[in-house]
């Protein structure tokens, strides 16, 4: 994950919210910048972002993908919900970058297209 991947992907859960691609701090909470995962001390702020960010892409899923109760829905949903919990606990940028990653394979990839710079659900 590099600093400029980080900044996009917080700005794709900005521009779910806004329905409109959304430029350089223009998330609400402005956690949206590349400075955030360059510089170690600024570990919470990148949690944080990339804790929102996350967040916002996962309810949509639950909530309408997911929604058919099943086994397998149940455990996707799990290991959707568990990306939150490794990436409040990363205690680097580089364990919260492999976390990141990892989410935007195996789950924006998944579950999401785009559409002007702004996801859609599948």
């Amino acid at each position: 994950m590099t600093p400029d991947r980080y900044e996009e992907f917080v700005r794709y859960a900005a521009a779910y919210v806004q329905g409109e691609s959304v430029g350089r701090y223009g998330d609400p909470a402005r956690l949206a910048r590349a400075d955030y995962f360059r510089d170690q001390d600024y570990l919470p702020e990148a949690i944080i972002g990339a804790g929102w960010a996350c967040r916002i892409l996962i309810h949509p899923v639950n909530e309408e993908t997911l929604s058919e109760t099943s086994e397998e829905n149940y455990n996707e949903s799990e290991r959707l919900n568990g990306f939150l919990d490794r990436i409040v606990n990363a205690q680097s940028l580089q364990e919260l970058g492999n976390h990141l990653d990892d989410f935007l394979e195996s789950v924006l990839k998944k579950y999401y297209d785009f559409k002007d710079g702004v996801p859609v659900l599948k």
